[in-house]
């Protein structure tokens, strides 16, 4: 008997299970969610071939101690469907909104990795949503965890179908609520529009059918709306209200550089962009990790500079050191978040912790920052932020890095859509961390280029400029683009 668990019996969760009753007696199916849904009983009782298993799936400690389960061996299609609507901007809630819809699916899928057998063409089957493909006004973390998750998703399929395990990534539009207690939409599709296409995907493996992962919409002509938030993305920033770039460079030539914050600053692009930049502003004000190299910095800067320099060896993630800091530097013209973790292991090797470390120094550190100085002081002021093209492009080995900063690129899409006509917000994509590229002796490079963006008021760079190919390519042409830079 084929066996399938479903993460999440909400909207869609549910439905799936009344499906696959009315179509199947020789299926296994079980459900796990934290608690029991009063609609939920009804069909629990009454089917013979369905179970319910009671778990905080947030929870890495009650996942360990249901793999102990016989039950839960030899799983042939894992569906993770957990999610719930963000509405929060407060900090706290905001991390704990996308712990939720990122860890909860993330913890127990991993953890179920090994209770899947290879090769026998079994899959995953991951909700996403239109959300995890555009990038909106609303600043809440619904859109950065479901841009994660995705992330998250294609590194897993790159590690797992060569053992004939395929994942799936579902993207609908809103949905109508008829079960779900998190979810308040009355308008959108039917549930049963998207449960039909997973319905697909579940014959193949029940079927032993060696189909390919795929991510797919629905409706499909939403793709076209990822292709334009992607390569058109002035489309979409006319759609939110943000005026064409030449048009909002005059407002930026207005915005003061006097006081600059560096995060990551001991790092030799921290280091360049500090000295570029002492010697426009009064003060420049470092973050690191390293006493030692922050204080060697700050004197390379005083040789040449007249300004203030200021060094803290600060986590941004303590409240304590975060409060402290603001407090003294709330007058922060230029932020150029430059921090960065960086961790490479196969899904099933990466620990919960070090995904977490990469979250909380890739995106929570520096959303908590832009929060801070802009969102809730809605001052005029620019903000740079380095990312990589592993956010746009994740790679296996790479799912804690890329998701942690796929989720930090939507957020900063956002910003800049909300408070782009007023405030210069600058995406610098660099080459991957992996590659030949990203190295001491580009650095000098990549800083003029920053500096000379940044002078233009320009949205985004990528450097080197043929990324900006590979972003058309796999906007255009995903198998084409997986054949030349995947491989």
């Amino acid at each position: 008997m084929k066996k399938i668990v479903i993460l999440g019996i909400g909207n869609i969760g549910f439905t799936i299970i009344k499906t696959l009753l009315s179509e199947h007696n020789n299926v296994q199916i079980i459900a796990i969610d934290r608690s029991l849904p009063s609609y939920f009983k009804e069909f629990l009782n009454k089917a013979n071939n369905l179970n319910f298993i009671e778990c905080d799936l947030t929870s890495a400690d009650q996942i360990q101690h249901l793999l102990v389960k016989e039950e839960l061996n030899d799983i042939n299609v894992l569906i993770s469907t957990v999610g719930i609507l963000s509405k929060s901007v407060d900090f706290n809630n905001y991390k704990k909104e996308f712990d939720i819809n990122f860890f909860g699916n993330v913890i127990p899928v991993k953890a179920f990795l090994k209770k899947i057998k290879d090769d026998q063409h079994n899959r995953i089957i991951i909700l996403s949503s239109i959300s995890g493909n555009i990038a909106p006004t609303d600043l809440h973390s619904y859109a950065p965890s479901k841009w994660a998750l995705e992330s998250f998703s294609n590194a897993l399929r790159q590690e797992y179908e060569p053992k004939k395990i395929y994942v799936d990534i579902v993207r609908p539009t809103n949905i109508i609520n008829k079960y779900s207690a998190v979810f308040d939409i009355k308008k959108g599709i039917d549930v049963e529009d998207v449960v039909k296409h997973i319905n697909i995907k579940i014959q193949f493996a029940l079927n032993e059918r060696p189909k390919k992962g795929k991510s797919f919409f629905v409706p499909r002509h939403f793709l076209f709306y990822r292709i334009i938030d992607r390569v058109f993305p002035s489309l979409l920033n006319f759609y939110y209200k943000l005026k064409p770039e030449f048009l909002r460079k005059k407002t930026y030539k207005q915005i003061k550089k006097e006081c600059v914050l560096i995060t990551n600053g001991t790092t030799k692009l921290g280091k360049e962009l500090a000295l570029k930049y002492a010697k426009q502003s009064k003060k420049i004000c470092l973050i690191g990790d390293n006493e030692t190299s922050l204080l060697r910095i700050k004197n390379e800067i005083n040789e040449i500079a007249n300004c203030i320099v200021e060094t803290y060896s600060i986590n941004l993630n303590a409240n304590e050191d975060f409060t402290s800091f603001i407090e003294k530097n709330s007058d922060i013209d230029l932020l150029i978040n430059n921090d960065s973790a960086f961790v490479s292991k196969p899904v099933s090797e990466a620990a919960i912790s070090q995904y977490q470390e990469m979250f909380d120094t890739n995106f929570f550190g520096q959303v908590r920052l832009i929060q801070s100085l802009l969102v809730e002081k809605e001052k005029l002021m620019k903000i740079i932020n380095i990312n990589t093209v592993d956010a746009i492009f994740s790679k296996e080995r790479f799912s804690a890095y890329a998701a942690s900063k796929s989720a930090f690129w939507c957020y900063i899409k956002s910003i800049r859509r909300k408070f782009g006509n007023k405030s210069h917000i600058l995406e610098v994509i660099v080459e991957s961390m992996n590659s030949d590229y990203f190295t001491p002796e580009k650095t000098n490079e990549i800083t003029l280029a920053i500096c000379k963006a940044e002078l233009k008021g320009k949205d985004r760079i990528l450097i080197p400029k043929r990324l900006y190919f590979y972003m058309w390519l796999e906007s255009l042409c995903r198998p084409l683009f997986n054949n030349i830079y995947l491989k």
